[in-house]
């Protein structure tokens, strides 16, 4: 008899072949709830343990980990990546023109902990020399006035100077008005589409990926699936068996996607993208396993400990079910 999980993540383009049934894994009738809102899985997830396996937060998990407090347990699956350098947007009047004019500026954040922001920090910070503590930092919802959603509170931290946005505009609306001078996260403002005197900071955002990419060796991933370590306990069996699923969708879809381009990935002139990402990326823009991601979890639990959002170093090894490489 099949063992029932019930599964929340959202619709990503390597998981289609298991959406569809195309995969399964071996021995577990795998219920799958698609939730478009990364921010509702995580909530639900924390507060009610509402799904059995879930797509999450690093950043957040990470956090529950050095804590010693998190009831879940992470497999390598990283479902979303995405380099930091494209969604770092100014509002051209502000002055901003390199990164390190963004010192003394005030940068909205959807969610000031969330894993592509704590990325984005730690780059700047990093390769150009930002001091972000000296950031004016604004939270909140980038398309509409109020909070990201309700996450969980964290401890203060001394010397951040961060705010919740309390207007009536969103963050895209104060970028326009001038009341922010920059956005980060993994969200683009709206404006960047419409609006002239909104643009990258990095203005060939590609190139700069791709220059971090052969320098660093990470692509970063901003989620990663876990489940509740109760369940593992009663089913030690079950993380290697969702692995090899995972995987196998995976490089299922990134076949389909190699070979029906069109069919699979409808954007027109997309065939040089696919051959950069082979020549640039090696052909797998999505790497799991701990040891093709060590570097990228270095990096990260790093990023964590300099911006004083982790009191004690987490090494990759703790993050994950036992036996996984």
């Amino acid at each position: 008899m099949s063992l029932r999980v019930k599964f929340a993540t959202g619709f990503y383009q390597w998981m289609v072949p298991m959406l569809l049934g195309d995969v399964k894994p071996a021995g577990v009738d795998l219920d799958i709830e698609v939730i478009n809102n990364p921010r509702e899985i995580f909530e639900r997830m924390h507060k009610n343990q509402e799904f059995d396996v879930s797509e999450m937060s690093i950043s957040e998990y990470t956090a529950q980990v050095s804590r010693g407090s998190s009831p879940f347990i992470a497999l390598p699956v990283f479902p979303i990546r995405a380099f930091p350098h494209g969604f770092l947007v100014v509002n051209r009047k502000s002055g901003i023109r390199t990164p390190k004019d963004l010192e003394g500026k005030r940068v909205g954040v959807p969610y000031y902990h969330m894993t592509s922001a704590v990325y984005a920090r730690g780059m700047l910070e990093n390769d150009f020399g930002v001091d972000t503590r000296k950031i004016h930092w604004v939270e909140g919802g980038m398309d509409k006035p109020g909070r990201h959603g309700n996450p969980e509170k964290w401890p203060e931290s001394p010397g951040l100077d961060l705010k919740v946005n309390d207007s009536e505009y969103s963050l895209d609306q104060l970028l326009e008005r001038g009341e922010i001078d920059a956005t980060l996260g993994a969200l683009m403002p709206p404006s960047w589409w419409t609006n002239p005197d909104i643009e990258r900071l990095f203005t060939d955002n590609t190139a700069a990926e791709i220059d971090y990419y052969r320098r660093t060796g990470i692509l970063p991933a901003n989620h990663v699936i876990i489940m509740r370590r109760a369940l593992l306990e009663q089913e030690p069996s079950l993380a290697a068996s969702l692995v090899e699923a995972f995987t196998a969708s995976k490089d299922l879809a990134v076949k389909r996607l190699k070979g029906h381009i069109f069919g699979h990935w409808p954007i027109p002139l997309s065939e040089p993208l696919f051959r950069t990402i082979d020549e640039v990326l090696g052909g797998d823009p999505w790497p799991f396993g701990i040891e093709r991601n060590r570097k990228m979890l270095d990096a990260v639990t790093s990023f964590m400990s300099q911006q004083h959002m982790i009191e004690r170093p987490v090494s990759p090894d703790e993050l994950f079910a036992p036996g996984m490489s």
